[in-house]
């Protein structure tokens, strides 16, 4: 965790739910998944922050060194939603069963998209194709 926060630039960790659990307690998977209104998301992300704070001492200004921050730092909780992927979700990918509820932490800079303006396909049919930098 400390690698995490000793830095000027701004990451935080995310956590990322699998499973029947997600479901069970009402996390929000399907729309905004990092957006306003689901408590259980919220209520997640939140207290994995308070104890980097509390325990961990992951304070602004002191292990916490960030120079701008980010959104994230108050809450980065998201289930995937596996029903609609393309891919293995992430907990099957790495030897849990299906059925399985699993939590993930990780390391996170700030939530990004991917997204395709010039084909009716979306991104799949855009390939995913770099973009040059202007």
């Amino acid at each position: 965790m400390h690698g995490v926060l000793a830095t000027t630039h701004f990451p935080t960790p995310v956590i990322i739910v699998n499973g029947p659990i997600r479901d069970r307690i009402g996390m929000n998977y399907r729309m905004n998944v990092l957006g306003q209104g689901n408590r259980a998301n919220a209520t997640i992300g939140r207290a994995v922050q308070l104890v980097v704070r509390n325990v961990g001492g992951g304070r602004p200004g002191e292990v916490d060194r960030a120079a701008l921050g980010q959104p994230g730092k108050y809450t980065f909780c998201f289930p995937e939603f596996e029903e609609r992927s393309n891919w293995e979700s992430l907990h099957v990918e790495r030897g849990f069963e299906r059925t399985d509820s699993t939590v993930t932490g990780s390391c996170g800079r700030r939530a990004g998209t991917a997204s395709s303006t010039s084909s009716r396909g979306g991104v799949a049919g855009d390939k995913l194709r770099p973009r040059p930098r202007h």
